[in-house]
Formats: C-alpha cells, structure tokens, sequence
C-alpha cells in the first residue's frame, strides 16, 4: 500500500502542480475580490449614515412628534451670548450650602481646564456651610471686545441677606460643540469687581 501512495505522488508533474498552484490563485483573487467590494459596500453605507440628516423626536406626556432636521453650522447671535452667559452666571453664583466639588463638576462642561483649575483653588478657600446665594438685577452688557455682567450678590448667612454689587468681565471662547455643551462656547477666565 505504501508503494501505491509513492507511486501516485511521483506521477504529480509540474504541470499539475501549476495549475493547482493557478486554481488556487484565482480562488484567492476571487476571495480578495469579493472582500474589496464587501468593504466599499460597508464604507458607503458608514459614510450614508454619518451623513444622513438627524430625526428629532419630542415625547410628551400624551404623544411623539417627529421632526426631520439638518446638519449645518449654525452662526451664534448676540442673543445667545447673552444666554449663554446668563446661565453661566446663574450656575456660578447661585446656590445653597455651598460644595465646591458640586460647583465645579456643574460648570465643567462650560469651562476650559485651566479656568477650572484657578477656580478650584479659589473655591477652596470657601468652606462649607449653610450659606445661601442668590443674585438679582443680572444685566449682561456685550462689546465688541469684552462680555460684562452686572448683578447683585444676596449673600444669606442665617437668613440676614448682605447684598453685593458686583460686576464680572468674562472672557468667553468658542470650542467643540458637545452634547452638554451644544453651543461651543466656554468660559476662560472671569475678573470679578464687588461694590460698583
């Protein structure tokens, strides 16, 4: 039996070896090929998605309304600004029983890192406590060079209110657009006046 096995090995010419050798070639070109298109197929299809305009859905109590929307840059007015800084100053300088880590976490998305950092040793300085703070009269004044807010600091310790006017510059960057920071806009520094 063993000289049957060696008898048929010795009769594969280098011919049939060729052929196999082409046989096996073109079944790896055809693989090669099919593998080509599968991943131009799936890259379009990636690229269609990525690019395809967003569905909005507002859920409300009773019912779903659906929206279709479009992607484009969105330039910011002057309006937004002031929106913007209005919530900045009302997540900066109101709250009750003040925590610094809760403070600074809450601006975070709206603040770069280095005025996070001096911010943080600025709030460390402040303990905590049963203090409340409120601020009233906010009026937001916009230049072509600088963004000032003015408003009144109610400081409460006890329930006896000191009242501070104050008067902030912000230095306000724009930035990456995120999902907790949809407009791109990012405090980077603030100069605070008390008494006007």
């Amino acid at each position: 039996m063993m000289k049957k096995i060696l008898s048929q090995s010795k009769s594969i010419t280098p011919i049939d070896n060729w052929i196999n050798i082409n046989k096996v070639l073109k079944l790896y070109k055809i693989t090669t090929m099919g593998l080509l298109l599968t991943t131009i197929l799936l890259t379009s299809l990636i690229f269609n998605l990525i690019n395809e305009d967003p569905t909005v859905v507002l859920i409300n109590k009773e019912d779903k309304n659906f929206y279709g929307g479009r992607k484009r840059k969105i330039k910011l007015e002057e309006k937004d600004l002031k929106t913007f800084i209005e919530d900045y100053v009302h997540a900066r300088y109101s709250w009750e029983n003040i925590n610094p880590s809760i403070l600074v976490r809450n601006l975070s998305p709206i603040s770069t890192n280095g005025f996070l950092k001096k911010l943080r040793a600025e709030l460390k300085k402040e303990k905590e406590g049963s203090f409340k703070q409120t601020i009233t009269n906010l009026e937001i004044v916009l230049t072509e060079k600088e963004s000032f807010a003015k408003f009144d600091k109610i400081f409460k310790i006890n329930n006896i209110p000191l009242i501070v006017p104050t008067e902030i510059s912000l230095k306000v960057i724009q930035g990456e657009r995120s999902k907790w920071n949809p407009m791109g806009l990012y405090v980077d520094g603030i100069v605070e006046h008390n008494g006007r």
